[in-house]
């Protein structure tokens, strides 16, 4: 299996210091998780999108997290619309679901300890912290056009292009001219399908320029 964009995504989102999801991202990152997991089950193969709307292939999609998406896509009658489909997803506890599958790829490492010696508090912090910063930076990277997305692996696009819709890139940058360049970057994109299987042709995803 491809890596994750659901794995790149919290990644990116991820305080490495606190050990839990960063500043503004948490409302709208379960959001954001979800439709990275859908984009992955797309791209495994195990589902497709027509007319805006997701369907099974009846492919194994070959990972639990994916599965559970499934699960979410043959539950009506017809096969859900997109928004409809995140929002479903979105319920499911998409952050503790992707964290915990970080955890088990020995990219974050969980720690237990109590705030004022009383109250108890889980971490996942990186077993890596240089490497695990690194997407962050890459991502940055790529927001503000300073490498050619051709060049870039298809997930970390695809992460990159969820920033938004996760508020993430508030997070990314603490220039704010550079958080200007790259929402802008972001909403003047267009339709593509360069990263996506041919199936998933209708997903609405940026181009980059």
């Amino acid at each position: 299996m491809a890596t994750p964009v659901a794995d790149d995504l919290l990644m990116i989102c991820w305080d490495a210091e606190k050990g839990a999801p960063a500043g503004w991202t948490g409302m709208s990152l379960p959001y954001a998780l979800a439709g990275a997991l859908i984009v992955d089950a797309i791209n495994s193969g195990a589902a497709e999108v027509d007319d805006e709307r997701v369907a099974a292939t009846g492919s194994d999609p070959g990972d639990p997290l994916l599965e559970s998406v499934l699960e979410r896509v043959n539950k009506p009658r017809r096969p859900p619309k997109m928004s409809d489909l995140v929002g479903s997803v979105a319920w499911e506890s998409p952050v503790d679901s992707v964290r915990d599958r970080l955890v088990e790829r020995q990219i974050l490492t969980e720690e237990s300890d109590k705030i004022l010696g009383l109250l108890p508090r889980r971490r996942h912090t990186p077993r890596d912290r240089s490497s695990f910063e690194a997407v962050g930076e890459r991502t940055r990277n790529l927001l503000l056009g300073a490498v050619d997305p051709e060049q870039v692996p298809d997930h970390e696009v695809l992460a990159a292009v969820l920033t938004e819709p996760a508020g993430a890139v508030d997070v990314l940058f603490d220039d704010r001219a550079e958080r200007k360049a790259a929402k802008q970057r972001l909403r003047n994109s267009a339709m593509t399908h360069r990263w996506l299987p041919r199936s998933a042709t209708q997903l609405r995803m940026p181009r980059w320029r």
